[in-house]
């Protein structure tokens, strides 16, 4: 966790729920932007090309009970989900490019092409399979927090 007066940056931990039971309650990372009022909920995947849409669409109903439990820890914030959906091609989706736009502005296509760039170098490794889809995973999901740390 990073932790400042104007930010908080969450990696891979549970949101607690007071009042509620949550079944997912641990997106990739998360991010509360005190100075805007904004949570940023993070959840990547990178499926074959086939299963973008359906996996962006699982990813979205999935975490609907976590945004509503952040939107009460946090009220009068913006709860916003972001799914980074990028295809084992290396593509994504022009949704993603809108979506990080708005996050990122001008930054958003170097962040993008960042990933990009680990997804690629690690799936070129000598070690191919299941484990190197999860550390794609991890890797972009790792990018992007970083990223966002400097932005927030």
């Amino acid at each position: 966790m990073y932790e400042s007066t104007d930010a908080q940056a969450f990696w891979d931990e549970p949101v607690y729920a007071e009042h509620t039971f949550i079944r997912a309650n641990r997106v990739d990372a998360r991010f509360v932007d005190h100075k805007v009022k904004r949570v940023l909920a993070v959840e990547m995947s990178c499926p074959w090309l086939d299963n973008r849409a359906r996996r962006d669409t699982e990813k979205t109903e999935k975490y609907e009970p976590l945004r509503w439990e952040l939107t009460r820890q946090y009220p009068g914030y913006k709860i916003v989900q972001l799914n980074v959906i990028m295809d084992l091609p290396g593509g994504w989706s022009k949704e993603l490019d809108v979506e990080m736009n708005k996050i990122f502005g001008a930054r958003s296509s170097d962040v993008l092409k960042r990933m990009q760039n680990i997804q690629t170098e690690l799936l070129q490794s000598d070690t191919p399979g299941p484990d190197v889809i999860l550390e794609t995973e991890n890797s972009i999901s790792f990018t992007l927090a970083l990223v966002s740390h400097f932005i927030i």
